[in-house]
């Protein structure tokens, strides 16, 4: 049982190029309400989902550089588009109204 917690015990810390995230909850307050819906850039894994305190989408780099995808997110509820630039540093120009950016992460308004 040691062992296999120990194999594991990297799970239990965030990685330091990973702690950019944690201000996700901050700049969500920022720019929206808690029962606003977002997308956010960044694959399958829900984590960013988790730590901006937001429900929403999470979307591969292909459905965030889709505007016909986006468009049918935003027919759906979704408020704000957030691109997170370390997963998608080719983020190239989008049609949304942009409200924040810092190094890690562009936000549009939908």
């Amino acid at each position: 049982m040691i062992e296999g917690i120990a194999n594991q015990h990297h799970d239990f810390r965030i990685k330091d190029t990973e702690l950019y995230k944690l201000q996700l909850e901050t700049i969500a307050d920022k720019i929206s309400k808690p029962k606003d819906l977002i997308a956010i850039s960044g694959g399958e894994n829900p984590q960013q989902l988790y730590f901006s305190h937001r429900a929403g989408w999470r979307l591969t780099n292909e459905q965030a550089k889709n505007s016909g995808f986006v468009q049918n997110i935003k027919a759906q509820g979704c408020d704000y588009l957030f691109i997170n630039k370390i997963y998608l540093p080719d983020h190239g120009a989008f049609q949304y109204k942009k409200i924040f950016e810092n190094k890690q992460y562009l936000i549009f308004k939908l």
